[in-house]
């Protein structure tokens, strides 16, 4: 197979996703409407860093897809799967026992004058993964568990679907039924709220995962290529085609009010228009070099991320007052945190090696 993404395209791609999770977990939280309102644009009554972060929420949609484009480049088995999962979990305790744990503690302090009480149970959850209460973004943990586990077989099945165009559309509607399903059990009282949660972010994201997983299988996006090479409009039509997605996605939230969790049916399209937009910009090498830094520690912003939205923390990311500096300033920050940790990370790995 033909891999259409190199490496670094990777690389940049989680860096541009890792904005997005940034701008979207900063534009969506209570604070900003009495922070940064009047410096801020109103359409419809919305403000404009709301409606920025809704049309951009696809940032797990894209690491999810991204991990399964690499899960396709070369045969992982069992064994191999269980030490991906391993690397995981080391630099999953290293964020959480350097970071999200200790400010979990200060921000109890600051807003209760005391720490509350966490019980074994939820220790056990939290260092699993399973539990978000104190690690606030670590579900994509035990969804990368589930997925690095399942994919291969899930896959073999899509793949008895010879074309692969009803293979791509049997992949969202069968996921889809599936939260369905989940709703279903979960208004029957089948299954609890936590369990819900777990099931329902496998359902959402796996998708994505799966379309990346035979984007690179069917070697769709050559196919796209192909099909777009003799057309006049061919440079317009990726940037049409991110524009139709994110116009669709403003409909579905603020005209609709539907919080969709549909990735899965555009982020194929999505991810080729991205991918158009990085290769003109790739004569800006300063940008894509950025982009592929913050790719490379994509893992440990992405966890230690949660910080910043603490009750007791969040006002503070605010001093700027205008929503895309305080963007800047976080990523700046993360970026720094986020070198830290992977040497921690480098340096516990040594010792456990000895």
């Amino acid at each position: 197979m033909k891999s259409y993404i190199n490496k670094d395209e990777s690389k940049v791609l989680k860096g541009v996703a890792v904005i997005l999770m940034i701008m979207v977990h900063t534009f969506k939280v209570k604070w900003i409407d009495e922070s940064v309102c009047i410096y801020d644009l109103k359409v419809n009554n919305q403000l404009f860093s709301h409606i920025i972060a809704e049309v951009l929420h696809d940032s797990s949609a894209i690491f999810a897809f991204v991990t399964g484009y690499a899960c396709a480049l070369k045969r992982i088995n069992f064994k191999d799967k269980i030490k991906k999962i391993q690397s995981l979990y080391i630099s999953y305790w290293v964020v959480l026992f350097t970071v999200n744990f200790p400010f979990h503690v200060i921000n109890d302090l600051i807003i209760n004058d005391t720490v509350s009480s966490i019980s074994t149970g939820e220790i056990v959850k939290t260092v699993f993964g399973i539990s978000s209460n104190i690690s606030k973004f670590n579900w994509y943990i035990i969804f990368y568990v589930f997925a690095i586990l399942s994919f291969d077989f899930v896959g073999r099945q899509f793949l008895l679907i010879k074309n692969w165009k009803i293979r791509y559309a049997s992949v969202i509607l069968f996921f889809f039924c599936l939260r369905i399903l989940a709703r279903k059990l979960m208004f029957f009282n089948l299954v609890n709220e936590s369990l819900l949660s777990i099931i329902q972010s496998y359902n959402t994201m796996m998708p994505c995962w799966m379309i990346g997983y035979f984007s690179l299988v069917d070697s769709i996006y050559i196919k796209f290529d192909s099909f777009l090479e003799n057309k006049k409009i061919k440079s317009v039509i990726p940037i049409l085609m991110l524009g139709i997605i994110y116009i669709g996605k403003y409909c579905l939230k603020f005209i609709f009010m539907i919080d969709s969790g549909l990735s899965s049916f555009w982020i194929l399209f999505e991810i080729y228009s991205i991918l158009y937009i990085l290769r003109y910009i790739n004569n800006f090498s300063k940008i894509r070099k950025i982009l592929i830094s913050i790719g490379e520690n994509s893992l440990y912003i992405w966890l230690s991320s949660s910080v910043f939205i603490l009750e007791s923390i969040q006002p503070f990311t605010y001093v700027l007052k205008f929503p895309f500096l305080i963007v800047f300033m976080e990523v700046i920050i993360m970026i720094v945190l986020a070198k830290m940790l992977k040497l921690i990370d480098i340096g516990l790995r040594t010792c456990l090696q000895k």
